[in-house]
This record gives structure tokens, sequence and C-alpha cells, in this order.
């Protein structure tokens, strides 16, 4: 069992308090992916990004004034998604896709970095029932791994096709494998 006050002591002596991180509207860390951004962090995997999931009824929730005004327009739903088509101001079409998905992003430091964590990920699928998987970015865009370089950033998240209680469970579960296999 993996003792999370001792982990946290540990980070906080690194300069990584997990309890002072907020998002870019100041919004503190969320209490259900916190495990796994601790354990990234411990690992030496800095997060840059993290959400514990949340329903499709929140998101459109956010998304109805945009609609409302014509700014976005939901072209897609699915079980457990959702696509806004949306314009920049240059007038460059782009799509918004909300899953109800748990992710966490962190920066790439090495390759070396990212073959353990796929590692420490491809253990985790095997002995857990909720499957976890990894996607790189430049960007915005989805590369392939073997074009992976300092500066890019990994997002993992679970693989949507389970309830959202189901997949916030696997956080903690998915935490403690990075730690032993990460």
């Amino acid at each position: 069992m993996i003792n999370w006050h001792e982990i946290d002591r540990e980070l906080i002596g690194r300069g990584v308090d997990v309890n002072r991180i907020a998002d870019a509207l100041g919004k503190p860390l969320e209490p259900r992916i916190k495990p796994l951004v601790m354990a990234l962090n411990y690992r030496g995997y800095h997060t840059c990004g993290s959400c514990e999931g949340h329903t499709l009824a929140e998101k459109e929730k956010r998304m109805a004034d945009k609609v409302a005004s014509g700014e976005a327009k939901l072209v897609f739903r699915a079980p457990r998604g959702l696509t806004y088509e949306r314009k920049t101001q240059g007038g460059i079409v782009y799509h918004d896709t909300f899953h109800e998905s748990p992710w966490a992003d962190f920066d790439v430091i090495s390759e070396s970095q990212v073959r353990r964590f796929t590692r420490a990920l491809n253990i985790h699928n095997e002995i857990d029932e909720v499957q976890w998987s990894h996607h790189l970015y430049n960007r915005g865009k989805e590369i392939s791994a073997n074009l992976v370089s300092p500066g890019e950033v990994v997002r993992m998240e679970t693989v949507p096709r389970y309830s959202l209680s189901v997949m916030q469970a696997s956080i903690p579960r998915f935490a403690e494998n990075v730690i032993r296999f990460g």
C-alpha cells in the first residue's frame, strides 16, 4: 500500500506542492485526480494539466452560452462524448471534443521517460479492469510515439467506455501502478 502522506512530504521537499496546484482559473487540483498527479510528479513526470472527469451534462452546461450565441454548435454526441464546432476570430473552424474521462498531461523530458511511462501503463492495463491510453501531442496535434522529443506533452486518459464513477475509482489504482512500475 502506498503511503500518500509520505509521497506528499517528499514532493514538498522537492519543491512540488500538489496542494497548491491550480488551473488557469485559479481552481485547485480536483481531489479524485490528485493521487495520479502526485504519482506522476513523484516519478519525475512534470504534470501540466489534469481533470478528474465530469458528466457530459456539466460540459453541455458550460457550453450553453456559446451555443445560444452562435459561437459554437454541437456536431456530435456519443454515450461518453460531445464534439462542438467553433470558429476562431480569424474564421478557422476547429472542433472541441469532450469526454467524461479522467485525464492528466505531463511534459516530455526524454524518450526514455515515455518508454518508462508506457511500460507502467501497459502493466496497469494487464492487471486492472479499467483500461487507460496515452497520446503524444505537439501543439495540440497528436503525433507518433517514435517522434517524441523534449517539450511535447503526453496525455493519459481512461478509455471512455466505462461509467464515470468506475473511471474515477480506477485513478488511485493507476496512480499506485505508476509509482510501482513507472
